[in-house]
């Protein structure tokens, strides 16, 4: 995989002395529009994709992060983030990167997805969401079982989960489809060995394609209202994720 056109960005924020899981600080001063439309009208929810990493033995080995410069195009010349989650040493070290999309707790699931970099790993664990139900199971979605679409004009794929794509975690019944989940958290994992590029995270029609809060709100004349002046992409983790599981079946 080509790894040039992304990494002097990061070795730019570790340059910097950034340290932790978020090296972007998610002020674009309002200049990012979302590549891609809301869905819907009258929402009403702040979500975030917040990076962490997983790395109980300090390998060293895994990264997550908003990368400016590496994602698609924004519509209004904004920083063209993308969520970068790598992971170098072998699949079975106890590691990951991965990101909790911060303000689902409550939702009902309707849609699910992301846009994914050509060059990236795409397989049946990983990248994947974990979705956690509020009646205590969950689900996963990996990208390879994921309705892909080109991007025209780049190269960049769109997926998207239906509801065969969901694989249920140890003794969860079968998935009982978008519009009839309530939500309690949402993670992005990458633990199997690679590099992962995406952008545009679906959530419910929502799309994030950069640090800081997306405000979802919209007025019936469909105004994107992103507002940046929450967390910086700090965000609430959450707590309790599931960091490197998903696959006990």
């Amino acid at each position: 995989m080509r790894l040039s056109r992304w990494i002097a960005p990061v070795a730019a924020a570790l340059a910097l002395g950034v340290s932790g899981s978020v090296w972007a600080d998610g002020n674009d001063h309002g200049k990012h529009k979302d590549h891609g439309k809301h869905k819907g009208q009258s929402q009403q929810c702040s979500f975030a994709v917040v990076p962490f990493v997983f790395d109980p033995n300090n390998t060293g080995t895994v990264q997550s992060a908003w990368v400016p410069g590496v994602g698609l195009p924004d519509d209004q010349g904004g920083g063209n983030y993308g969520l970068v989650l790598q992971k170098t040493s072998p699949t079975s070290t106890n590691a990951s990167a991965g990101a909790v999309i911060a303000g689902v707790q409550g939702i009902t699931l309707t849609e699910l997805g992301f846009d994914i970099r050509n060059d990236s790993s795409c397989g049946a664990g990983s990248p994947r969401f974990n979705v956690y139900t509020d009646v205590g199971v969950y689900y996963f979605f990996g990208c390879l079982a994921g309705t892909k679409t080109p991007i025209p004009g780049t190269d960049w794929t769109r997926v998207r989960f239906t509801n065969d794509a969901a694989f249920p975690a140890g003794t969860a019944p079968p998935f009982p489809g978008f519009g009839n989940v309530t939500v309690q958290r949402i993670e992005l994992v990458l633990d199997e060995s690679g590099t992962a590029i995406l952008d545009n995270i679906d959530v419910n029609g929502v799309l994030i394609g950069r640090p800081g809060v997306v405000d979802c709100r919209m007025s019936n004349n469909g105004d994107d209202n992103d507002d940046d002046n929450g967390d910086n992409g700090q965000g609430d983790d959450e707590n309790g994720h599931d960091n490197h599981g998903g696959h006990d079946d």
